[in-house]
């Protein structure tokens, strides 16, 4: 018997929950350890929480795009696509993180 169109939509279904879970899991993993030894603030961690989801979750996009572009339009090896938006969408994550989830406190403080 053929599998229907169902059958296919059911089984990406469950890749994608189980995708979201997973980055959810490394997102979450990554900003305690994060928070705890490279920008060492534990102050408004949910806010800082979600700006670092938001940031990641951007990054994803980044990611997805350059390796369409990369691979897809410019013809560019597997393999060096993946390295090259590796590293691309790290500095970029870790400057926004910098920036955004991670910005000291006292920065927000008027100057006296």
């Amino acid at each position: 018997m053929g599998r229907t169109l169902k059958h296919y939509q059911d089984h990406l279904s469950v890749y994608f929950h189980r995708y979201a879970i997973s980055i959810s899991i490394g997102t979450l993993n990554n900003f305690i350890l994060n928070t705890f030894f490279n920008f060492k603030l534990k102050d408004r961690l949910p806010v800082r929480f979600l700006k670092f989801y938001c940031i990641g979750l951007g990054a994803l996009g980044v990611s997805s795009l350059l390796l369409y572009v990369f691979i897809d339009h410019l013809n560019i090896n597997v393999a060096l696509a993946k390295i090259a938006t590796i590293a691309i969408v790290v500095l970029l994550q870790y400057n926004l993180n910098k920036t955004f989830s991670f910005k000291d406190s006292d920065d927000d403080l008027p100057v006296t």
